[in-house]
């Protein structure tokens, strides 16, 4: 079987909602993704692959009480499976 191998890196978006009875907020954040994967032909046509993509973002927020500043961080990671058809 032949294989194709590839990496995948982006910017991306994060948005926080916060709701305080009758009033919403939202604040956005910045973040980034990296994927790697590998994909195998197994007939003319039909290919099927696998990857593992990483998602990070940083949000900044404000305790309303204090006024205190900071940052809530999330990562997650993911398993991918592709279908391609040529």
């Amino acid at each position: 079987l032949d294989g194709k191998s590839y990496l995948t890196h982006g910017p991306n978006i994060g948005v926080h909602y916060k709701s305080y009875g009758h009033k919403t907020e939202s604040e956005a954040g910045y973040g980034v993704n990296v994927a790697v994967g590998k994909e195998w032909w197994v007939s003319n046509n039909w290919g099927i692959g696998v990857a593992g993509q990483l998602f990070h973002t940083v949000l900044s927020d404000e305790n309303p009480i204090t006024g205190e500043v900071y940052d809530l961080k999330t990562t997650s990671l993911g398993i991918l499976f592709s279908a391609t058809f040529n």
